[in-house]
């Protein structure tokens, strides 16, 4: 769902190793029972933990915990000056707003801090408009938002919602298989010594995913040769003397002189055509006072 996170998830299914390899993990008897566990408080990993707690069936029948190494106590109490911005933002499709709309999460975001992006210019030649997407229902492309700024909407929307377990400053340490004869479920070792037993694990913790270790799935990555920076820029307002710098921003200033001819001039206009007509034709197509 968010462009800036992957999100794995593991439908958990019978353990595919061999008997002797079962017996070598710990049992059952002291694990607590979860049916959702999220590793992960990122953006993605929170955004679905409101998600699911937007839903009174599943508050009501399944017990879901949200599991992170950092502190959400701090995101939660995150703030910057108005002036200020954090470094790490991630650009929210229309479809994600919708998304967090719809759950309720967005209308906790802060509002001031986010910046709808009308039109991209990669170069003098690669443009991008909101009008160049297949169903236009905005104004913009996408809306650049921080991190921090998501994640504080999705935790003070989930403080509502006491059914949903966060634990923040603990790691997991390791993830096995139920030892239990028949088990089908992952064991999560968690650094505080706690053991979750999970009917459903997801993983939404970043490039280095234990989750996904566990469930064999594999990843490719190389090294690019670029680089890049990443800064906020404070810069005078452009000054309406200025060229464009896109088709769209022109139709904008088109539309604006437009609608700020007076009505009557229009009217005067539309009534002297007559006698321009006249004119052009007296002078057989030359110069007239018009």
């Amino acid at each position: 769902m968010l462009s800036s996170a992957r999100t794995n998830i593991l439908q958990l299914g019978r353990s595919r190793l061999a008997p002797h390899a079962r017996r070598c993990y710990a049992t059952t008897s002291t694990a607590e029972h979860r049916d959702v566990v999220i590793v992960g408080g990122g953006p993605a990993g929170l955004a679905l933990a409101s998600a699911l707690s937007s839903s009174k069936a599943v508050r009501d029948s399944l017990r879901v915990t949200l599991v992170e190494a950092g502190d959400l106590v701090k995101i939660k109490e995150w703030q910057m000056p108005a002036d200020s911005f954090h470094n790490r933002v991630s650009s929210i499709t229309n479809a994600s707003r919708g998304f967090l709309e719809e759950i309720g999460v967005w209308e906790w975001v802060d509002g001031a801090r986010t910046q709808p992006i009308e039109d991209m210019q990669a170069n003098a030649r690669i443009a991008f408009t909101a009008s160049d997407l297949p169903i236009q229902r905005t104004s913009h492309l996408t809306t650049m938002v921080e991190n921090l700024n998501l994640q504080r909407a999705s935790l003070r929307y989930l403080s509502r919602y006491p059914e949903v377990e966060l634990l923040d400053n603990v790691k997991v340490q390791s993830i096995t298989p139920d030892g239990s004869e028949g088990g089908s479920w992952p064991l999560v070792h968690l650094s505080d010594g706690r053991v979750i037993r999970a009917r459903l694990l997801i993983g939404a913790d970043g490039h280095n995913s234990p989750v996904r270790k566990y469930a064999g799935i594999e990843s490719y990555g190389w090294a690019y040769d670029t680089h890049a920076i990443v800064a906020t820029l404070h810069h005078a307002a452009p000054s309406p003397l200025s060229p464009p710098n896109s088709i769209h921003e022109l139709w904008e200033r088109v539309q604006k002189e437009w609608e700020a001819i007076p009505k009557e001039v229009c009217q005067n206009l539309i009534a002297s055509m007559p006698r321009r007509v006249e004119a052009v034709i007296k002078a057989k197509g030359g110069h007239t006072k018009y």
